[in-house]
């Protein structure tokens, strides 16, 4: 199981290539604790000119005989340098070789959530559902990115 974080605060290609119909949202969580949950590695993606096959089986230690699988999570092309991303992968040797599609729950404190920003180009009713579950989680709601407005 992997997830992407970006480092970005706000970022008008992110918006644009991670949003189906305007309705995505930010959350700023506190990386410390998600680092500190067990069975999470935690790495920076790092960005490469081009990547190949030959390439990725050297990263992950294929050629060596010390495979490390997470590490083919660690690269992506510079095209996608942008995102600035952290990526958290969770590990639990106990899955391996079950069934893809199994759901394993993460335990994810609502406290670790720093804010929540609603995507610029969002329609007023979806902002308001937002603000209304950040309010019923006490989760700071950071309202709707100003990226496309003049101020």
């Amino acid at each position: 199981f992997a997830q992407s974080w970006s480092r970005s605060s706000e970022n008008d290609a992110i918006w644009n290539t991670y949003s189906y119909d305007n309705t995505s949202i930010r959350i700023e969580m506190n990386q410390d604790y998600i680092g500190k949950l067990q069975s999470v590695t935690v790495f920076e993606v790092e960005y490469v000119s081009e990547l190949s096959f030959e390439e990725d089986l050297f990263r992950i230690g294929v050629k060596e005989g010390k495979t490390d699988l997470k590490e083919i999570y660690r690269y992506k092309r510079k095209a996608f340098s942008y995102e600035d991303e952290v990526r958290f992968i969770f590990e639990d040797r106990n899955q391996v070789n079950k069934l893809v599609g199994s759901v394993k729950d993460v335990p994810i404190s609502v406290s670790e959530i720093k804010s929540v920003l609603v995507h610029p180009k969002a329609k007023e009713h979806y902002v308001c559902s937002v603000e209304q579950l950040c309010t019923t989680f006490g989760v700071k709601f950071s309202g709707k990115s100003r990226l496309y407005t003049f101020e």
